[in-house]
């Protein structure tokens, strides 16, 4: 019985949303008493919501908070050797780029003197 009149609740804040955006789209309300009506409606809609979590069994909530420890669990071996494997590779990315870099030039210069399908060459050897 509960659950039924959780949702009557929440459909009775959501229609009287509804009327008090009407009634002032038509002018028959001032922005004045808006928040009022605002708040009764908020009312409503929390009510149903709050009924409904009422209304469960303790069997439920047991199988739900199982369901929520098994999905929190983390494969830390998997998750540790991705991440090693990243962050290995983005340090060697980042030392290759700064050995391809000419010395004497910045990555702007080195940037706008690469041209498609042209070498580019420098005289010094690191």
């Amino acid at each position: 019985m509960n659950a039924r009149l959780s949702q009557h609740l929440t459909l009775l804040g959501l229609c009287s949303m509804i009327f008090y955006g009407v009634m002032l789209g038509t002018g028959k309300l001032s922005i004045e008493v808006m928040p009022h009506f605002v708040i009764s409606a908020v009312i409503f809609l929390t009510s149903g919501r709050l009924m409904r979590k009422g209304a469960r069994s303790q069997e439920e909530l047991d199988k739900e908070e199982e369901k929520r420890k098994k999905q929190a669990e983390v494969d830390w071996e998997w998750f540790t050797a991705m991440f090693n494997w990243t962050m290995a590779l983005v340090v060697m990315g980042t030392l290759t780029v700064f050995l391809m870099k000419p010395l004497g030039s910045s990555f702007v210069q080195a940037l706008k003197s690469v041209t498609p399908h042209a070498h580019y060459v420098d005289t010094t050897v690191p």
